[in-house]
């Protein structure tokens, strides 16, 4: 297909999103599963640390009650929602620098901690490590608290807690504790300590030294922790855990790539070439895991010291959006926008007297996945390879119509394919591995539309899939009403929102207006230079408050070529803040020294007007037989609210179904 670049300047992802008629918004749920209870466990830092904290505390008696504890805490959660699998990649956009991404397309691995969680799932060391930095930063307080450390051949963790650094490698799977049983030493008390490494032991946590097999001569050889071997500015909070389902949308999410769909689909590498594995599905399939397995310590080396451990795959999600054009309000539909002389007329969307368009857009946490076209049985990869399957717009025109897509927020657009009579679309290959995407539809005078429909497969991390447990299990929702704008990953995408007439003394500023109450605002940047680095946010443009406090070079006193750099010469400065009562309409962000070859801004809002409460359909076999399934409606009032189900014995999650309750 030959994609045509179009020049015209057209609204952008921002004027797209609409006030929403009956949409829900933030809509989660979780479960009371002993580990995987799904994304309301984990979907923004304080709900995630909340969960380890109460994991901690279910296991030794008390809540963390100090640093080391709190950095214990967090370790063994991510430890056991975490997989050791390479493919985590996104779309940093063509132009952005090395530390981010070195593949010319922009393809690099992901260094968002709840992105990488909610779209992933997985990381190898460089990677992993880099999505844990953040949340070692914010419990303990301190940007310079995480340390991505480097040995021989390994990207390493650890923390500064209660004075001294802290291994917290989740890749090999190590705390190593010494003659303290409390107290997790660092890698340079590991090597200090070689000599007698029988004594080296997994501390109250009665961690497996070693679990996946790995040496503790890995921890031989490190350069001191304020000199090159020590990266802290390595990963970052962006990406905000939000989506938005409207009336005729439903979001199904299958605990495998597989589901009932008939579309294998990832966005991982695919590991089939291992022999001997045999895998059942594309993409990740690793069984060196704690994840879906139970919990670390007391002796365990996770799946991989079962007999014949099962593999461990990714889950897989598809949004699917047939909107009835009888009652859908082009000025109130979330996602939707129009030229002044298009509306709905008798089912249908039709231009009047002049060519006409309408544009529809899609947002969420979870990458789009990929089919790879050529054939199904050979190894993929997916980010090369043509692919197909996973994005289709499908309809029915009176006459020949453009359809365009935008990737970068509505700032350029390019033709995709034609809309003539009955017509499907697949543009999977074109949007694979993004976030987002608006879709353009040109209407030639009198031109009408008549039973579109959209459909969007997405992978999930497995990590946040939710499982129902034996014997009846309880599930809780909660939707927090909220809408999403992204300016991000891809950093083109920040443009759209440049105010470059707020720049000045070394700040470079951004501009987010949603048809809402700003709920949050997110911002991500690299440090041009090794200057002083900060973030800021602001809901009127004059007074700004602190989302990241100035960080210089290093500590006091260190010498100026210590490095707290994310891989060496760059480092990541990152925050966020939430307005809780705020009533303004418009937000800012803006970064001191940043670079704008890797800027993400993010923002929440509530959505106004009438929400919309949710039907929840969940399908799980058990003793009983498979396919057993349950239904049931909540309501759109605000708070968490909770449901029962009655499951059995061997219970397995299959399916969990999303769909806005009829108005």
């Amino acid at each position: 297909m030959v994609h045509v670049r179009i020049a015209f300047r057209v609204p952008t992802l921002l004027a797209a999103i609409a006030a929403a008629g009956a949409a829900v918004g933030d809509p989660q749920i979780g479960t009371d599963h002993a580990q995987m209870q799904g994304e309301l466990s984990c979907s923004t830092f304080e709900r995630l640390e909340a969960t380890a904290f109460a994991q901690f505390a279910s296991r030794y008696g008390h809540a963390p009650a100090t640093a080391v504890e709190r950095v214990i805490a967090h370790f063994a959660w991510r430890t056991e929602h975490h997989q050791h699998a390479d493919g985590n990649l996104v779309f940093y956009g063509k132009g952005c620098k090395g530390a981010l991404s070195g593949d010319p397309d922009g393809l690099g691995y992901t260094r968002d901690g709840l992105l990488g969680l909610f779209a992933h799932s997985t990381g190898l060391c460089y990677s992993i490590h880099a999505q844990f930095t953040p949340f070692i930063q914010r419990t303990l307080g301190d940007y310079l608290a995480a340390s991505c450390t480097l040995v021989p051949g390994h990207t390493s963790f650890e923390a500064f807690a209660d004075g001294r650094w802290r291994l917290a490698d989740m890749t090999c799977g190590h705390m190593v504790f010494d003659k303290d049983p409390q107290q997790p030493i660092g890698i340079l008390d590991i090597a200090a300590a070689l000599g007698r490494s029988k004594e080296l032991n997994g501390g109250f946590l009665k961690m497996k030294v070693g679990p996946f097999g790995d040496d503790l001569r890995t921890y031989g050889s490190v350069k001191e922790p304020e000199g090159e071997g020590k990266q802290k500015m390595f990963g970052f909070l962006g990406m905000p855990i939000v989506y938005v389902l409207r009336t005729g949308e439903t979001f199904t999410r299958w605990r495998l790539p597989g589901g009932d769909d008939g579309v294998d689909a990832i966005w991982s590498r695919d590991y089939n070439e291992k022999a001997g594995d045999h895998p059942k599905h594309h993409g990740m399939a690793r069984r060196e895991t704690f994840m879906t397995y139970g919990a670390v310590g007391n002796g365990s080396i996770g799946r991989k010291g079962t007999k014949n451990p099962p593999l461990v795959y990714s889950a897989k999600g598809a949004f699917e959006y047939a909107p009835d054009l009888k009652t859908l309000d082009l000025k109130s539909e979330y996602g939707w926008s129009a030229s002044p002389n298009v509306s709905c007329r008798d089912g249908k969307l039709v231009a009047t007297g002049a060519e006409g368009f309408v544009t529809v857009a899609h947002a969420a946490p979870y990458t789009i996945a990929a089919h790879q076209a050529d054939n199904a049985d050979a190894v993929w990869n997916v980010a090369k390879n043509p692919c197909d399957k996973t994005a289709i717009l499908a309809g029915t025109t009176s006459a020949a119509s453009r359809v365009l897509l935008s990737l970068d927020a509505g700032q350029s657009w390019e033709e995709i394919g034609a809309a003539d009579k009955a017509f499907s679309l697949d543009f999977s290959d074109r949007v694979k591995g993004r976030f987002s995407y608006q879709l353009k539809i040109v209407l030639p005078a009198g031109g009408e539309l008549s039973a579109p429909t959209l459909r969007t497969v997405v992978q999930v991390g497995p990590a946040v899939f939710p499982w129902l447990k034996d014997q009846g299990s309880t599930i809780t929702y909660q939707a927090s009403n909220l809408g999403v704008i992204h300016g991000g990953p891809d950093h083109r995408m920040a443009k759209a929102f440049r105010a470059a007439a707020l720049d000045g003394d070394g700040w470079q500023a951004y501009k987010i207006e949603a048809p809402g109450a700003i709920r949050s605002l997110h911002g991500v940047s690299m440090v041009a230079g090794r200057k002083e680095m900060s973030v800021e946010t602001s809901v009127d443009g004059k007074t700004w408050d602190v989302a990241m406090a100035p960080i210089t070079l290093g500590r006091a006193g260190k010498d100026k070529n210590s490095s707290i750099w994310g891989n060496g010469t760059l480092g990541f400065m990152w925050g966020d803040r939430t307005y809780a009562d705020n009533k303004a309409t418009t937000g800012y962000i803006r970064f001191k020294n940043g670079d704008e070859t890797a800027t993400q801004v993010y923002a929440t809002y509530e959505i106004p007007g009438k929400a919309s409460g949710l039907d929840v359909t969940v399908n799980w076999t058990d003793g009983a037989g498979p396919n057993q399934e349950a239904s049931n409606s909540f309501t759109a009032a605000p708070g968490p609210q909770t449901w029962t189900v009655k499951t059995g014995k061997d219970t397995v999650t299959n399916w969990i179904r999303f769909k806005p309750a009829a108005k």
